[in-house]
């Protein structure tokens, strides 16, 4: 008799089953979901912090229709978006030179000095009786809008004074 004819059929392993998962999956899983709602969030709440900046901008486009007003309803919006991002209490005291300080210490030096001009002629027009051309308009409106897109608004520039430092003043 033939010794291989003795011999049964190789009998093949069954198939790993896919589920249910190993611990490593899980965690995968839940790191990758994680992530998801972390990302989702910090989207969310960028979207919430720059949404008052976003508004302002579309404002600023509705200015150019009345271009003799630029100068206090531009001046007006700034100092709105100002004032929402850096406090009431830090930028409603300025106006003139220290708004204009202000608003360039915000932005980077190269973008202070291509919005300047136009900054100027807004707080030199804002509190005078005489209307905007059209060239100062656009002057204004271009350097709110680079203000508006280039702003730094995560950092507080004005320097504050400490409750000691104001206490020490009254004695």
């Amino acid at each position: 008799m033939d010794p291989l004819a003795q011999l049964n059929d190789i009998q093949t392993p069954s198939d790993v089953d896919w589920w249910p998962l190993a611990w490593g999956w899980w965690a995968v899983i839940a790191l990758a979901l994680l992530i998801i709602v972390l990302t989702a969030r910090a989207w969310y709440r960028h979207r919430q912090f720059t949404k008052a900046k976003r508004e302002a901008l579309a404002t600023l486009a509705t200015f150019s229709a009345e271009p003799a007003q630029a100068a206090v309803n531009t001046n007006q919006l700034l100092k709105r978006v100002a004032k929402h991002y850096f406090g009431a209490e830090a930028v409603s005291a300025l106006y003139g030179d220290k708004w204009l300080q202000f608003l360039q210490s915000t932005v980077s030096n190269k973008h202070a000095v291509s919005m300047a001009a136009g900054l100027e002629v807004m707080i030199g027009k804002v509190y005078q009786q005489s209307l905007c051309s059209d060239a100062e308009a656009s002057d204004i409106f271009t350097a709110a809008s680079i203000w508006l897109k280039q702003a730094n608004l995560k950092q507080m520039p004005i320097e504050t004074t400490t409750i000691e430092a104001q206490g020490a003043n009254h004695v």
